[in-house]
Parts: structure tokens; sequence; C-alpha cells
């Protein structure tokens, strides 16, 4: 009876201490978004993105919006650090300057900052690889192009995405006409409209709208217009399927997966980290009305030929094969 009495204390012991072990097991996370959840386009695909890898992991998410002074950056850090929170991602590379100040004095926190070059201890920066999906955007606007012009409006000059397109559109003809501007701003949609209204005066028919914040407002105007455009950041057909030729789709859930499992493993290192097509983070969109089967039998080839290879079609024979096909 009293060996039966020991038996049962150590295993209401064990089931305390198992249960203290899985409270433990809770670890909590925080976003930082620049600018609300509802922007159709790069917040609310965080948004997404994290409360689907959230919803498979024992972690407790914290969200915030539209905050992005230092000073308001701050006082949510000590917020979300006396609530035990040990990650905290920052949606934008505008929040890299910001971390960069205050890292040192947050020890036990991580901190993440999207398409942001960073470094020092207990900073990462997770980035999207847009030149080539840039590429793959100017290569068909090029071809699809009736005025052989095309034009693309980004947010800032060091958008790899911008330098692609206008690459992949040289690649294709050098006899097409490619305009990029840029507006010094992700949500500026009066800047943006104005350098649509420029563009479509002299003769551009076909648009990249290569900013988070207004990309759905051009790709509006577009419409209006009868003209065409490539969707940016998600798979953007449902805005007219007559309207937009593909998409260049980051994928942010799949970045927001990688992220968790690395913190909930503790995995995730300091420094920077790249992700394109071969990673099954990067990819184009569904093809609208407009493109033909010739043109996304050409276009699917190479991209195919780039994840396997990692080569861009000047570096590789692609078009060649194609020719020796048909």
């Amino acid at each position: 009876m009293f060996l039966k009495k020991i038996t049962y204390v150590m295993a209401f012991i064990a089931l305390i201490l198992s249960g203290c072990a899985n409270e433990q097991e809770d670890r909590a996370a925080g976003l930082l978004m620049p600018e609300p959840i509802d922007d159709q386009g790069w917040n609310y695909e965080a948004y997404q993105g994290v409360m689907s890898a959230q919803a498979d992991r024992e972690l407790e998410m914290f969200i915030s919006e539209g905050k992005t002074s230092q000073a308001d950056i701050k006082a949510k850090i000590d917020a979300w650090s006396e609530e035990g929170v040990e990650l905290i991602i920052g949606h934008s590379h505008l929040y890299g300057d910001h971390f960069a100040d205050l890292h040192e004095h947050y020890p036990d926190t991580h901190f993440v900052v999207m398409n942001e070059e960073v470094s020092g201890d207990n900073m990462t920066g997770l980035h999207f690889n847009g030149y080539a999906m840039g590429y793959f955007a100017g290569m068909l606007a090029a071809d699809s192009s009736a005025n052989e012009h095309i034009a693309a409006i980004g947010a800032f000059p060091f958008q790899p995405e911008l330098q692609g397109f206008e690459d992949g559109a040289r690649y294709y003809s050098s006899a097409v006409q490619t305009d990029i501007a840029t507006i010094e701003s992700w949500m500026d949609t009066e800047a943006a409209e104005r350098k649509y209204d420029e563009l479509t005066e002299a003769g551009a028919d076909i648009f990249y709208p290569a900013g988070n914040g207004f990309n759905v407002q051009i790709i509006e105007r577009v419409k209006e217009d009868q003209l065409h455009a490539i969707g940016y950041v998600g798979d953007q057909i449902d805005l007219g399927e007559s309207v937009i030729l593909s998409s260049t789709v980051q994928k942010v859930g799949y970045l927001y997966e990688y992220l968790l499992d690395a913190f909930q493993n503790d995995e995730l290192t300091n420094g920077n980290h790249y992700f394109d097509f071969n990673d099954g983070a990067v990819a184009m969109g569904d093809f609208g009305a407009a493109v033909d089967e010739e043109t996304k039998k050409w276009l699917n080839k190479h991209v195919s030929h780039y994840i396997e290879h990692e080569e861009l079609p000047h570096e590789s024979d692609v078009d060649e094969q194609l020719d020796s096909d048909s």
C-alpha cells in the first residue's frame, strides 16, 4: 500500500512537471508592420503568412500595425519584452536602421528584418531575390507590348526587380523602349499615378507597378485604359484576367514558415539569408487571357531552366533549344 502511494505521488509530480515543460515550450514572437493589414499586398501577405505559420506551432503571436518611428518601435519592444517575446520581425527594410540602433539593448531578443542587409549579434535579414522575377517580368512585358514601349513604376531605385525588368526586356529585344520610374515611397499612390499618367502619355502600354502600397491602384488605372499589367507581391490575376499578364509572386508565408521553424528549433542564425525561385519562395503567377500558349511555354521553359540551373536566359541556350523543338 505504501509503495502504491509513492507511485501515485511520483506520477502526479511527473504530470505537473510535464505540464510545466509544455508551458515552457510555448514561445512568443512579435510582428511589426509599417502599414495596415488590409493593403491587399505586402502587409496583408505578412499577416496571412504569419498566422498560417503560427497555427501549426506552440507559439503566441503579437502583431502591431503602423509603428515606424524609433520611439514607437522602442515602446513596442519594451511592452513585448514584458510579455516574454523573444523574436521581433520588422516586415520592411525601414526597420533595419531602427533595429541596428536598438538590438544591443535587448540581448535576449532576436531581431529579423525583411529585405534589408543587417549585421551584428541577434540580427537576421531575410531577402527575396527580386532580380530574377523582375527579369522574367521584363521579358513577358516586352513580348506583349504592341507599342514596343513598357514601363515599371517602383518605390526605390535599389529594388533589384527594377534592374531585372530592364535587363529582361533588353534581352528580349533592344528595340523595346523600357522606362523605369521611382517615387521614393511604397505608399504614395498620388505620386505613382502621376508617373503612370506621364508614361501612358509617352506611349507605354505594359506596366509593372513594383510597389506594394500602390500597385493595386495602378492596375485599376491600367484596367480603365484597357492596357496590361504584371502583378506584384501576390498573384493578382483576380484583379482582371484580361488585364493581368502574370504576376511576380513573393511567397511571404514560405519565409515565415522557415523563420518560425528556425526560431522554435533554436536554429535561427545571425546574418543575411536569401530566397529565390529554386527555394520555392518566388514564382510567376497565373497567366492572363492575353498571353497565348506559345508565350506561356516559352516563359515557363526559361523559369524552369533557371530553377534547375540558376542560369538566366542570357546565360543559357534555352531559346536555341526552343527553336530546335519548333
